[in-house]
């Protein structure tokens, strides 16, 4: 077994930097640069090997960093030190030689010569000698789970050198930094770490030669486990057995939503769906939907809504004479910067120097909002409507006992909201709302007697979980039955409809806020964190349950809205509004805010009461003026 001598070889530390040297140059953990990291070697590798050799190295801290890719699916990234991508890499190009031949043909996953294909063109195999059903196994947060002492073992088993052992160790208990707090891994592998591919094929090595001695038809992707079998007894047979192997020998736990037994040709396998042609079986690759909330909202590429443009397809923002024109392959469209407040993009879009000039000119608001709703960023012209004298008061304010009162009077009100939405609904369901009329009552009367900003948020919550409750009895489509709600990602469709109505409006409301001179980072319930901005939630809040709530009732009352034709389920399990869903929505979602209402004397649109009601506070921050929140009658 290999040695910390042979691991440091000259001609080990070749092949790691002609490795890393085709790879992207990114910034460490530590702030260097992988293209500098050859020259750094040459001055410090003499201290840094006498230290791996004696035992005495400390690898540097992990940062990692949660992402979420293109089919929705949140992941950590883990960044490590430049230094330490290297003697990782040193370590895995040896652990791999000495380890990787012990693996299974079955196995593919982080191996040379083997990979997604190959593992298809097995699985392919399999069905064509007659295999009508396949038993998976998903294994829940298995990088994240897998147990140091174990793998440990393992490890001892195969090397000698106690130097080697216990740099794997501290590769494996290393501290990680995340959220702004530093903690120590006490189990599980790092995701982004070279060895961990290694050691996770390791830890599942025992697993594998026990159903290469059943001589089952297997195959093993890293966590995914296939059986695959003739009879589906003998799939729920194989599936209870391994399941008690994974259980009680690895300690590891099975994500059963995505495991079970599934007829081969109804199962997608490593992005390959299979299917019979001409009496054989072909493999062919599926191609996923992307989760995009935005794209072709409508039929043009720029949308104008009021004074407001929505660029809603790929292209070029440029300046022409006096103005600005959108275009891609398809359409010009000439923007008017003259009538203009706001510009939002949806896609990707360069914009000129030249435009971006023009619009800091004209105070053009322009935001970046991504394919899942959430907003990237705001560019806001230099000197718009921000006042420093108005932030230092605003910030005062954060800080001082007014905070409170007005966090309960926005918060009284927003219970009177969802308990004025209820009996209105209650009123068309011959009074089988009034029981949740009265629980919300008693809500605000729990409000009024609040302590701190915390009791607020917890009465809230138990009140909007109230108010959920009466959702079933609104809406008169079966096919729209909710249970609870669930975010991030939204399990089924009434969730969705909330969320992106949701979304929909934080936008809206921040950009109204951006047009004062109000500093959308500082809350007044939604406590001043790491989030972009907190503001716009706190006014929302008061405008949900009769823009976005009566917007979802319509629709699904009236029908134009059905789960079986404006939906699509992901994979994952999320469940999303499809193209033609989002573009009913938002046509509703804009009518909505145009919709007018009596406020006194006078009539109104929400669009333009939401934006009175920042004004509102922005007088009381600025002028002491009293402010009422928005109470819907």
């Amino acid at each position: 077994m290999f040695s910390m001598e042979e691991m440091l070889s000259k001609k080990n530390q070749r092949e790691a930097f002609s490795f890393l040297k085709n790879k992207k140059d990114g910034m460490g953990a530590d702030g260097m640069p992988l293209s500098e990291l050859e020259d750094y070697w040459k001055i410090n590798s003499e201290r840094i090997c006498s230290e791996l050799k004696k035992g005495k190295y400390t690898p540097g801290i992990i940062k990692c960093t949660e992402i979420i890719n293109n089919r929705g699916k949140r992941r950590v990234i883990s960044n490590l030190c430049t230094v330490d991508r290297f003697i990782t890499r040193l370590l895995y190009q040896k652990l791999r030689r000495y380890i990787s031949p012990e693996f299974l043909e079955n196995s593919y996953a982080y191996q040379e010569n083997k990979g997604i294909l190959n593992a298809v063109q097995k699985v392919q195999e399999y069905i064509s000698e007659g295999s009508k059903y396949t038993m998976e196994i998903d294994l829940k947060d298995y990088f994240d789970t897998i147990p140091h002492e174990q793998t440990m073992s393992l490890i001892k088993e195969r090397i000698t050198d106690d130097r080697v052992v216990d740099l794997i160790y501290k590769y494996m208990h290393c501290s990680v930094s995340q959220d702004n707090e530093i903690k120590e891994k006490k189990k599980g592998l790092v995701q982004g770490n070279a060895i961990s591919t290694v050691l996770s094929n390791l830890y599942l090595h025992s697993l594998d030669q026990y159903l290469q001695e059943k001589e089952y038809k297997w195959v093993r992707f890293a966590d995914n486990i296939n059986v695959y079998c003739r009879k589906e007894n003998d799939a729920i047979r194989v599936y209870n057995e391994i399941n008690i192997y994974i259980k009680e020998k690895l300690h590891l736990t099975i994500n059963e939503k995505k495991s079970g037994i599934y007829s081969v040709l109804d199962r997608i396998f490593l992005g390959y769906k299979f299917y019979k042609y001409n009496g054989k079986y072909e493999a062919k690759k599926y191609k996923y939907q992307k989760t995009d909330c935005f794209h072709n909202w409508h039929e043009s590429a720029l949308q104008r809504v009021n004074h407001e443009y929505h660029i809603v397809q790929n292209g070029v923002l440029n300046k022409k004479d006096y103005s600005l024109i959108f275009e891609n392959e398809e359409e010009k469209c000439d923007i008017p910067v003259g009538v203009v407040d706001q510009i939002n993009i949806y896609s990707e879009v360069t914009i000129a120097a030249t435009a971006l000039q023009l619009i800091s000119k004209k105070k053009i608001r322009l935001s970046i909002i991504d394919k899942y709703g959430n907003l990237i960023g705001n560019y806001i012209p230099a000197g718009y409507g921000r006042s420093s004298i108005e932030f230092l008061k605003q910030a005062v304010f954060y800080e001082s006992s007014h905070r409170f009162e007005i966090a309960q009077k926005i918060e009284v009100a927003s219970i009177h909201n969802l308990r004025a939405n209820v009996k209105y609904y209650s009123r068309k369901n011959a009074h089988a709302l009034d029981a949740v009329v009265e629980q919300l009552s008693e809500y605000m009367n729990e409000m009024r007697n609040a302590q701190n900003i915390e009791e607020l948020m917890i009465i809230e919550a138990q009140a909007r979980q109230q108010y959920y409750a009466s959702f079933n009895i609104i809406l008169k489509q079966e096919s729209f039955f909710f249970e609870k709600r669930t975010r991030r990602p939204p399990k089924d469709a009434i969730n969705a409809l909330i969320s992106f109505g949701n979304t929909l409006l934080y936008n809206f409301v921040l950009q109204a806020i951006w047009k004062t001179s109000l500093d959308p980072r500082i809350g007044i319930i939604h406590a001043t964190t790491n989030r972009n901005y907190s503001l716009n939630l706190d006014f929302a809040d008061l405008f949900k349950p009769v823009i976005v709530d009566r917007v979802i009732f319509s629709l699904v009352n009236l029908l134009q809205l059905q789960s079986e034709v404006h939906f699509e389920e992901k994979e994952s399990g999320a469940i999303y509004l499809n193209k033609e869903g989002k573009r009913i929505f938002i046509k509703a979602f804009e009518e909505k805010l145009a919709d007018k209402i009596k406020v006194g004397e006078k009539m109104y649109t929400y669009k333009q009461i939401i934006e009175e009601e920042i004004r509102k506070f922005q007088r009381y921050i600025v002028k002491e003026e009293k402010y009422k929140p928005y109470k819907y009658w």
